[in-house]
């Protein structure tokens, strides 16, 4: 009996860790700095999400757009942070809401 409980806790932890690798989510970081993102573009998994510090002397304004995605950060002021999660399959531009030129191409699977 004993044997039958180790091998099937044994089986559950095997499980756990499959299953926990293979749902990792992931926290990717994008500098603002120069008014320039410090990347041009992202391939992410369902799930990921991006964190936007701002390095910059100036204020910036995320704003995402894709699929059924319409995001907007708000006012980032220099020094803050900010994520945003990625839930959705698809292609998403991120931008700035001041300074448009500044831009981001987000793919995630």
């Amino acid at each position: 009996m004993k044997l039958q409980v180790k091998i099937t806790l044994a089986a559950i932890a095997l499980t756990v860790l499959a299953t926990g690798s293979a749902l990792a989510i992931v926290r990717h970081r994008v500098d603002q700095s120069g008014l320039r993102f410090s990347v041009a573009a992202l391939r992410l998994q369902r799930g990921d999400s991006i964190a936007f510090t701002n390095s910059d002397r100036s204020s910036h304004n995320i704003l995402v757009r894709g699929g059924a995605m319409n995001f907007n950060g708000g006012l980032q002021r220099p020094g803050q942070a900010l994520e945003v999660p990625f839930t959705a399959s698809g292609r998403y531009q991120v931008i700035c809401g001041i300074h448009p030129r500044m831009r981001l191409d987000v793919e995630v699977q």
